[in-house]
């Protein structure tokens, strides 16, 4: 049963991403998303309040609050840098956007079947591989920096994650893509461009996905209920 990852990007700063050597990409088992099923879309509202639900339901006895303070000193513990150059889709702020941990874990996983070249064939016209390729190459993209985000999504029971792939259309996740390709373009021409190699933040981003969505997967454990370690 073929079923396509969906990539949570979120897109409204602006700033988007993207092993062994593989041999072939057929025999991949794609994360199951919205974008390309007949899975319903859920809207952030009701995202919300199936979060709020989520709380109550696996959390106990003030341990969410107590897990929070735990993720909070992790958080604050890295050093983020320049803050504009950091990709705040990435970022994670306790408790701030706590609730969208799940959607930057199935993101995580997006940039897992991109590397594996599974969205070639739904974009054609964009030359996806060429983009992959110059990741790879040039910002030192492995499947492996990600592919424990595709695994959880696909094995976890945790439903927050399921939830998290219903936040977004196709036609959202069409844009994230035209967006990437954006942000390459924009990084590579920078590097061609040896005045202005020290403002390249599109680069420094690029080359940082793989820290921050293993960051992201660090605080997701930190929050974890126990029924589903």
């Amino acid at each position: 049963m073929r079923i396509i990852l969906f990539c949570s990007l979120i897109l409204l700063c602006g700033y988007y991403i993207g092993t062994f050597v593989l041999k072939e990409t057929s025999g991949f088992k794609p994360v199951p998303i919205s974008a390309f099923s007949k899975s319903q879309v859920i809207t952030s509202e009701e995202y919300d309040k199936l979060y709020e639900q989520y709380v109550n339901e696996q959390y106990h006895y003030d341990l969410y609050n107590k897990r929070l303070e735990i993720a909070k000193v992790y958080v604050e513990s890295k050093e983020y840098g320049v803050y504009h150059v950091i990709n705040r889709d990435l970022i994670v702020l306790v408790p701030e956007n706590i609730k969208h941990i799940h959607a930057k874990i199935v993101w995580c996983a997006c940039l897992a079947d991109l590397l594996q070249n599974i969205y070639n064939e739904r974009f054609p016209a964009l030359s996806l591989s060429t983009y992959v390729q110059v990741l790879r190459s040039n910002y030192n993209w492995k499947e492996n920096d990600f592919i424990w985000a595709k695994n959880l999504v696909i094995n976890s029971k945790d439903p927050m994650l399921k939830y998290a792939q219903m936040l977004f259309d196709y036609e959202i996740f069409s844009y994230q893509i035209l967006a990437l390709i954006n942000e390459i373009s924009r990084a590579e021409k920078l590097e061609r461009d040896k005045s202005n190699k020290e403002k390249n933040y599109g680069a420094r981003r690029l080359r940082e996905y793989p820290k921050f969505c293993n960051e992201i997967g660090h605080v997701y454990h930190i929050m974890m209920p126990d029924q589903y370690r």
